[in-house]
C-alpha cells in the first residue's frame, strides 16, 4: 500500500440526498495512471483504477481542450467561468488522442459555444463502467499587470502570487 487515509463520509452541502467525502493527497505522493484506488465503508467496497487521462493543451484563442486518454473511452469535458459552466461529450481515439471544441456548438443538447479565456478551468473526466472516473483539472492563466502612476510603482498578479516593483523609488519606463 503507497497511502492510506482515513476519513468521515458527510451529507452533501448541494443535496441532502446525497453523501460525499474528500481525500486530499499530499503533495509527496502522486497519483500515477494504473493505480488502484480503493474506499471500505463497513461491508462495501469501491475500487477504481486511475486512467491515462491527461489535458494537454488549453487553446485559449481557438477555444480547444486536448489531452490523451485510453484508447476508444468515452471523455467529458467541462469549461467553467464565474458565471457559467460548458461541457462536451468526446471519445478518446485509437491512439488514446481526444479533442474538445468549445468554439463551435457540440453535437449534443447543451453542448454550447464556450468563450475560454483567462481564469477558465477545464476539468476533463474518464469515467469507467460503474461511473467512477478519473479527473484532470487545468485553469488558465489569469495574469494581471498593473502599473500605479501615483506611488511610481507596478504590481504583477502571476497566478495567486502577487509581485511589486522593488522599491518605490523604481523609475518605470
Amino acid at each position: 500500500m503507497d497511502y492510506s487515509d482515513a476519513q468521515t463520509v458527510v451529507v452533501a452541502d448541494w443535496d441532502p440526498g446525497q453523501t460525499w467525502v474528500q481525500f486530499v493527497v499530499p503533495e509527496t505522493f502522486e497519483i500515477q495512471p494504473g493505480q488502484v484506488i480503493t474506499l471500505i465503508h463497513s461491508t462495501t467496497t469501491k475500487t477504481h483504477t486511475v486512467t491515462n487521462l491527461t489535458v494537454t493543451d488549453v487553446d485559449p484563442d481557438s477555444d480547444i481542450v486536448v489531452g490523451t486518454a485510453d484508447p476508444d473511452g468515452p471523455i467529458t469535458v467541462w469549461a467553467c467561468d464565474e458565471s457559467e459552466c460548458v461541457f462536451r461529450y468526446e471519445a478518446a481515439d485509437g491512439s488514446g488522442g481526444w479533442i474538445a471544441d468549445f468554439g463551435n456548438p457540440g453535437d449534443e443538447p447543451g453542448e454550447d459555444i464556450f468563450d475560454i479565456g483567462p481564469g477558465t478551468s477545464v476539468d476533463a473526466y474518464e469515467h469507467d463502467d460503474d461511473g467512477d472516473a478519473t479527473a484532470v483539472q487545468w485553469r488558465v492563466p489569469n495574469h494581471r499587470f498593473n502599473v500605479y502612476v501615483t506611488w511610481n510603482a507596478w504590481r504583477a498578479m502571476i497566478g495567486r502570487r502577487e509581485r511589486w516593483s522593488p522599491s518605490p523609488s523604481t523609475t518605470l519606463a
